[in-house]
Parts: structure tokens; C-alpha cells; sequence
């Protein structure tokens, strides 16, 4: 099996492709100009059945390539170009792709990387993975190229394909993934996000077991009219307190389109929605005392297990779907355990994708019944949770979705473990406890929370979540991380901020970037540039500003108020030259509100 990595260049008079070995340097280049004709080459190439890797490929890349390959000329090449550009999503549409599809062999990793609703361009994932050379086309699609410029265009193309490989390269571990699956369940899941190959490979699994087949599966639904929350409502679920009995009352009289609640109680802001249940969290700094402890108590696999034990399962799908889904989830616990990565990853996929699909009127899973007693059940058996503990005398300080932290004594540490015993016994949920020494956050999904033993020493660990987490990951954008560095090193190890950001010697990580629509121009020190642009601060007299330019001429800046230097092409330096005090100042803006919040509770 060859595998290479490729990307196309089209204009009315000229079509480019740039191919290179996912193992190996020789690349090829395929050209359709007036300078030559290569289309007999592509077409011996492409039958000759490689696995072509690519960005966004099976919408576009792999239709054109085809029919360079298939003899067509520069103008049916470009009509056939704006087309799959132009034209709205839908069955002409696909009908179109899937003429000249390279499906079956080629990996699109867009649709591997991420959902459908989420489209990531490749400039951006550039900027992320901090790649040297960032650059926009080197010409408008419209209009043709001169011949001096060609050789241009495919050296442009040629950055692109080199990124795409080591894009490709860095998310190995997913494709090994998907590799594996394929040997083992005969399922083509290459380019599919991990919610769509988790819910394929249900689909075969259920298939086997039940003997039908997958096509007719696929044809189900349970279609629910005027449902009622009370119907979505486990009999496990009660209360003591007239706050949350009022909550439960309120759920058993309502309709889907209520069930975003608020609930006050002892002092705390509880929030119910789609989303699962959230407390309404101050941004402040909280340490125990020293007789004190701060426990976090994790709902196991919450979704899965209500689903198990509360044998919920899409009315189209009966009793198979659930004892399927169980045998899944115990595989995939034992997997785990005995470090078998290949099924743990997998059943972790097939498990988590069913969830959304519940109330995916598109998938075979649609149950919306189901759904929504996933959603209101999970968020009152946890409130539960959050009652039982208030009663019994612990303050909970946040409950976010599947977990509660609460402040315990040492003393009652027992104590504590009984009451969460007692409410595992009610619900036939499992709880996973963490402890903390301390807790900085700025709201209930952004935060960094120390994990300690026993008698409250830190262990090393550190959870993060939200904005302050230090990995930038795939499709989350890239807004100078440095802060984000030096956040974590001052709110975990008290180390100033200014001490993190003049040592820290990754220019990248004082960078930001900006893409801008094609409708509008953008300028650096009043001359034309590119509209995707990465940039840094700096005390430069050869920085300048970044400005959008609007049809009607007025310029709007996009780093108002601050001298930036332009960083699109990596270049070694001694000093950048890079304006510490600004970045020293955004860091203790956030500093500032989290302390200063923390001051305003006293």
C-alpha cells in the first residue's frame, strides 16, 4: 500500500498538484497549462491505486484530481472547481463529489479531525502546530496566471503539502486507530470524526447481534410527539428540601422546551440546561483549612451507566441495543485495564457517539425520549448528590455536569465517603474521588485545581480546564499561549509572571493570529498583505499596524492600540524584540479580576 499526501492548486488556465510519499521525500508534481499537459501522468498515477492523504480532499481535491486525470482542460478544470466551491450543500451537491470520488482510497483529515459543524481551515491549523511559514494563495481563484508566476503557485503549493504531512504525521496515533478498526471490524472509518466511527461501529456491532442489516437499521426511528419531561424522570430521583422538590415539580409539569432551570440553595446558583447541570461559580482562589480538605466526587462514565443501569434504550432498538451496549462497556473497562489500547480506544469511541445521536433526527439512534431522560435525570440524580452532602453538613463549593467538589473535614473524611456510599446505593451510579489542596478558577469551565493526598500535599497533578489550559489543541485557535504558561505558573507555583514570559524562549508562543474575510483587504504599515497573518507584539520602531480595509475604505485595526511585528515566516533571531510589558499586563489583568474577586468575598 503507497500512501502520499497531496494538495491541488486550480485557475482558469492552470491546475497544479503537489504529491509527496507520507514515508519519504520524492515528491511528484503534476501540472495542466500551457506549459505542459500531465494529464496521462495523473491518470497512470491514479491507477495505480495509491491512498491519497489530504485537507478537505473528498469535497474538492479528489473530484479535481480525477478529472485532471480523465483528460479535461484548464476551463472545465476551473468550472468544475467553482462549482464544488459555490454550490450549497445537498444531494446535487454530493451527487457531484461523487462522481470523481477517490473515497474508498484517499483519507480526508478534516473529516477525521473534527465534526462537520467545526471547519478548521489549514492556515489555522498551521498557526497551531506553529508551522514556519505561514502564507495565503499567492493569487485571487478568478484569474488566470501568468506564466512567470506558476512556478510560484506550486511552491506555494508545495507548503501546503508538506504542512498536510505533518499534520498527518502528528495525529498518527488516529489514524493507527482507524486502522486497526478497519482490520478488525472490516470498517472503512478513515475519514470520519470520532463520533461517526463510534456510531458505525455500534451499528455493525448491533447488526451482528441481531442479524439484521446495517441498510435497514439505518431506516429507524423513534419519533416522539408532545413529549413530556415527566415521562424523562428515573423513579430514583427525589428530594428533601422544598428548593429542589419545586425544581422536580416544575420538570414533572413541563415540556422540552423548559428545561433551562435555575435553582438557589444554600448560598449556591444551580443551572440546568442541555448542557448538564452547573453551579454558578465566583471567580475567586479557595484553600482549605488546615483541618480541611477539598473532595471532588466524578460520576463513572455518567452517560453510559445511566444508560445501562436505567436500561435506556431507543424504543426502534429494544433490549439487544442495551445488552450490546453493556457488554461494550465492560470490554472496554477490562480493555483498559489490561492495556489493550486497539479495543479500549474503540469501544471509548462507540460509547461516547451515541449519546448527541439520541437527538439526531438524521441518525439511526434517534430517540429523543431517551435523550432527554439522559439530560434531566443525569442533572437531578447529581443534584441529589449536591443535596445529600449540604444536609449532611458539607459545603458544596461546584458541580459541573458529571461531578461535585465539596469542602470536608479531615475529621469527617468517613463521614463523607458514607453519604456518597448512601446516594451510589439510591442512584446505582459509581463515584471516582479526587482531592484538592486548592482551587483558583475564574467560573465553573475554567480553572486550575491542585490535586493532593490524604493529608493535603500536592502530588504534581494539576487539573486544567477552559481557557487557561496550556496545550493548544486542534480547532481551539491559538491566542498567545505565553499567557496561558505563565498563568499556571503563578497560580501553581508562585512564580511571577514577569520571571515566565522575559525567560520563556518560544517566539510562537507570544504570537496571535488573524484571517479575515475575503471581502475585505488587509495592510501592514499602509502596504498590502495577506489576509491570514500571524503576528507578536513588539517594542520594534520596524513594527507598525495591522488594518482591515473595508469596501468603502475605512480601516479598522486588528491589534488596536499595539505596534505589531509580522511573524508569518519564522525567522532566527538573537532578540525579538517583543514587547514584555504587554504580555506581563494581559497576564495580571486576569491576575487582577481573580484576586481581586477573592478580596470582595471578605
Amino acid at each position: 500500500m503507497s500512501l502520499y499526501v497531496y494538495d491541488v492548486e486550480v485557475a482558469p488556465n492552470f491546475f497544479s498538484a503537489v504529491v509527496i510519499p507520507y514515508k519519504g521525500e520524492d515528491s511528484k508534481v503534476f501540472e495542466i497549462s500551457e506549459r505542459r499537459n500531465d494529464s496521462q501522468q495523473i491518470q497512470e498515477f491514479l491507477d495505480s491505486k495509491p491512498i491519497l492523504i489530504g485537507y478537505n480532499n473528498h469535497s474538492y481535491d479528489d473530484p479535481i484530481i480525477v478529472a485532471a486525470g480523465s483528460g479535461y482542460t484548464n476551463k472545465k478544470i476551473f468550472n468544475l472547481s467553482k462549482n464544488l466551491i459555490t454550490m450549497e450543500e445537498g444531494k446535487e451537491k454530493w451527487d457531484l463529489i461523487r462522481k470523481y470520488s477517490l473515497e474508498e482510497t484517499s483519507i480526508d483529515l478534516i473529516r477525521m479531525l473534527f465534526s462537520r459543524k467545526l471547519r478548521v481551515s489549514l492556515k489555522s491549523l498551521m498557526v497551531t502546530l506553529k508551522w514556519k511559514k505561514l502564507q495565503d494563495l499567492p493569487f485571487t481563484p478568478q484569474e488566470k496566471i501568468p506564466t512567470t508566476m506558476m512556478d510560484e503557485v506550486i511552491k506555494y503549493n508545495f507548503n501546503d503539502v508538506i504542512f498536510t504531512k505533518h499534520l498527518a504525521q502528528h495525529v498518527g496515533d488516529q489514524l493507527n486507530l482507524r486502522v486497526g478498526i478497519e482490520k478488525q471490524y472490516g470498517l472503512n472509518v478513515m475519514s470520519r470524526d470520532g463520533v461517526s466511527t463510534g456510531v458505525s461501529l455500534l451499528l455493525r456491532l448491533y447488526s451482528n447481534k441481531t442479524g439484521k442489516k446495517e441498510q435497514e437499521i439505518r431506516q429507524l426511528r423513534t419519533h416522539r410527539e408532545g413529549l413530556s419531561l415527566a415521562e424523562c424522570i428515573v423513579p430514583s430521583v427525589w428530594f428533601n428540601t422544598k428548593e429542589f422538590n419545586a425544581l422536580l415539580e416544575d420538570y414533572r409539569n413541563g415540556t422540552r422546551a423548559n428545561i433551562s432551570q435555575k435553582v438557589t440553595f444554600k448560598g449556591k446558583v444551580y443551572s440546568y440546561g442541555i448542557g448538564g447541570l452547573h453551579t454558578e461559580d465566583d471567580s475567586n482562589i479557595l484553600t482549605p483549612e488546615e483541618d480541611e480538605v477539598f473532595i471532588d466526587s466524578d460520576v463513572t462514565s455518567y452517560y453510559p451507566s445511566l444508560i445501562i443501569q436505567y436500561n435506556l434504550c431507543p424504543q426502534h432498538l429494544g433490549q439487544e441495543f442495551v445488552s450490546l451496549y453493556e457488554d461494550m462497556f465492560n470490554t472496554r473497562v477490562a480493555a483498559k485495564r489490561e492495556g489493550k489500547k486497539l479495543i479500549n480506544e474503540t469501544y471509548k469511541l462507540a460509547l461516547n457517539g451515541t449519546f448527541g445521536n439520541l437527538n439526531n433526527h438524521y441518525s439511526w439512534l434517534y430517540d429523543p425520549k431517551v435523550f432527554f431522560t439522559i439530560t434531566i435525570s443525569g442533572q437531578l440524580l447529581l443534584t441529589m448528590l449536591c443535596e445529600m452532602l449540604e444536609l449532611a453538613g458539607f459545603q458544596v463549593i461546584s458541580a459541573n455536569t458529571d461531578g461535585v467538589t465539596s469542602r470536608v473535614k479531615k475529621s469527617r473524611y468517613v463521614d463523607y465517603i458514607n453519604v456518597c456510599k448512601e446516594w451510589e446505593h439510591r442512584t446505582k451510579m459509581n463515584l471516582e474521588y479526587t482531592l484538592f489542596s486548592k482551587i483558583i478558577r475564574r467560573d465553573v469551565n475554567c480553572y486550575y485545581n491542585i490535586v493532593c493526598d490524604k493529608q493535603g500535599k500536592p502530588t504534581g497533578e494539576v487539573k486544567e480546564k477552559g481557557a487557561w489550559v496550556r496545550e493548544t489543541k486542534l480547532g481551539k485557535g491559538f491566542d498567545k499561549p505565553v499567557i496561558q504558561k505563565a498563568l499556571y505558573e503563578y497560580f501553581v507555583n508562585d512564580i511571577p509572571v514577569e520571571n515566565t514570559i522575559k525567560h520563556h524562549d518560544d517566539i510562537y508562543d507570544f504570537c496571535m493570529s488573524q484571517k479575515v474575510g475575503k471581502q475585505f483587504k488587509v495592510e501592514y504599515k499602509d502596504k498590502p498583505t495577506q489576509r491570514i497573518n500571524r503576528y507578536y507584539i513588539t517594542t520594534s520602531k520596524e513594527g507598525g499596524s495591522l488594518m482591515k480595509v473595508k469596501e468603502n475604505g475605512q480601516k479598522v485595526s486588528l491589534a488596536a492600540g499595539q505596534n505589531i511585528m509580522l511573524f508569518n515566516d519564522y525567522v532566527d533571531a538573537d532578540d525579538y524584540q517583543i514587547d514584555y510589558q504587554y504580555y506581563i499586563r494581559t497576564a495580571k489583568e486576569v491576575i487582577d479580576f481573580v484576586e481581586h474577586e477573592q478580596l470582595a468575598l471578605f
